[in-house]
């Protein structure tokens, strides 16, 4: 608050004008709110809870193991290169000729299913966006590290030089102009037989009853035209491409430094902060663990329990008593809110000798592992992590607010629960108004006069939001509407 203005001339001010003058607006962000303070307080915690760890290599628990891959990608800037690690991680997924000089006799089909479906595609297990109790299969146009196609040729190089100092650098450069191509450009397609090869690494074996989703389909289709015409030699570079794109960032500083505009628009901080990112991104599970850990006691954990219990009471004892919604509809509801979600953990043992990209790879795989095991799991394990937005989960129809949020000005323990429950409510308020955004996806309201009755009422929300006037502007508020059917909403706490 900023007490010496009048709040009946300048409310904003009067409001917020304390904590505009107490902030400092860092230089790169173009503007900054609570939620920025609050994410930037989660990252240094949980870079300084990383630092702090003092690992053991026996016996390794969860917070050694976290500790280890961290100091790993601490200590790469003032190590050495080593091609093994990228080799290990290029044999791993079958490409450990990379890069392959010689044409070959096999066959683009051939190779293709040599490489692996990650040759030309990504590939997600997805909730159904039809029956949100299953799953369904997702293949995507490849996302690829985005640079000049100077500075992209330089760091392939950088990386092949790094795997073979002999390497004939003329020739190689001649098939990644290859591979440079290849990338700016269903029968044909063994898309059953690439998906088999990829899930039996979760022991799935898929028929072709399952569902694939296809995005964008001009893309399979083009791939698929094309795809007698593809050079056997250039497809196998180009997968090794993909793989090098992703990890060659930690295994190589020539790699990194071939980037000087890309790394200009996106520039890295301390190190320190990169890693402890690497470690948010790819455990976000174990990073929020570790945050609770250390920022929440039992009574806090308790009374954000309670909390949360009771709002979700709050909404079972509201549908029940709602006379609008037919009794099919109800029971959905009710089975919405009282779904529980357990947390997943899993990094296996980390030897002493392994390179942080195998350590980065690793995870990178477990993590691909647990999400493609969910296209047999009915419900899914969701992984909590330590960011800062309350977020509406459409597919989930969930609001979910995550610990990191849990903190002043939004929740401080010790204060009146009216406090509390004002901070938390006005977060539940806003990620609520995300659902009227939908269109049917999550649920199909199961009578027609429920579903009629529905539109009626957000209509009413709606009708009500634009007679919202702001006196101090002259002008009133606007809401969109473009919302579906989507009105079932979970609370619980992230734990």
């Amino acid at each position: 608050m900023n007490l010496p203005v009048d709040a009946c001339y300048d409310f904003h001010s009067y409001v917020c004008g304390g904590w505009e003058n107490q902030q400092e607006v860092p230089i790169y962000k173009g503007n900054f709110g609570i939620y920025d303070m609050l994410a930037d307080k989660v990252k240094t915690t949980i870079q300084n809870i990383l630092a702090g760890i003092v690992p053991s290599f026996t016996n390794q628990n969860i917070t050694d193991k976290v500790g280890i891959i961290f100091n790993a990608c601490m200590e790469f800037e003032n190590t050495e290169d080593r091609p093994d690690g990228l080799v290990n991680v290029l044999n791993s997924y079958g490409l450990g000729d990379w890069p392959m000089l010689e044409n070959t006799t096999t066959n683009a089909t051939d190779m293709l299913l040599k490489t692996g479906i990650i040759g030309m595609f990504d590939l997600f297990v997805q909730r159904d966006s039809q029956n949100s109790t299953s799953h369904v299969i997702q293949i995507c146009q490849p996302s690829m590290f985005t640079a000049p196609d100077d500075e992209y040729k330089e760091a392939m190089k950088q990386a092949a030089l790094l795997i073979n100092p002999d390497i004939n650098e003329t020739d190689f450069m001649e098939y990644i102009e290859r591979v440079v191509a290849l990338r700016t450009s269903a029968q044909n397609i063994p898309l059953l037989e690439l998906l088999n090869k990829e899930f039996s690494k979760v022991n799935i074996n898929l028929t072709e009853n399952d569902v694939v989703q296809l995005h964008p389909l001009n893309y399979y289709e083009a791939v698929d035209e094309f795809m007698p015409t593809f050079d056997p030699t250039t497809m196998f570079n180009y997968a090794g491409v993909r793989v090098i794109s992703t990890f060659g960032e930690q295994a190589s500083k020539n790699f990194r430094s071939a980037f000087p505009l890309h790394l200009a628009n996106y520039p890295r901080g301390e190190r320190s902060v990169v890693c402890a990112d690497i470690i948010r991104n790819k455990l976000p599970a174990i990073s929020s663990y570790l945050y609770e850990q250390r920022c929440f006691n039992a009574s806090v954990k308790q009374e954000v329990g309670d909390i949360a219990r009771r709002i979700k009471d709050s909404f079972s004892e509201m549908f029940q008593s709602s006379s609008w919604i037919d009794n099919t509809t109800k029971t959905a509801l009710l089975d919405e809110v009282e779904q529980n979600y357990k947390l997943y953990k899993d990094i296996p043992y980390i030897p002493i000798n392994a390179t942080f990209v195998e350590m980065l790879h690793n995870i990178t795989e477990r993590g691909y592992r647990r999400n493609l095991k969910k296209l047999r799991e009915p419900n899914e394990e969701r992984e909590f992590s330590s960011s800062i937005g309350a977020f509406y989960d459409l597919q989930e129809n969930a609001v979910v607010i995550p610990w990191g949020l849990l903190q002043h000005p939004i929740y401080q323990y010790g204060l009146p629960l009216s406090l509390n429950y004002g901070g938390i409510g006005g977060i539940i308020g806003h990620a609520i108004s995300r659902a009227f955004d939908a269109k049917d996806i999550t649920m199909s309201l199961a009578e027609n006069l429920t579903r009629s009755e529905f539109h009626n009422r957000t209509q009413c929300f709606v009708t009500q939001y634009d007679s919202f006037p702001y006196f101090l502007f002259g002008m009133r508020s606007y809401f969109v509407k473009r919302f579906g059917t989507s009105s079932r909403l979970n609370f619980k706490a992230a734990t």
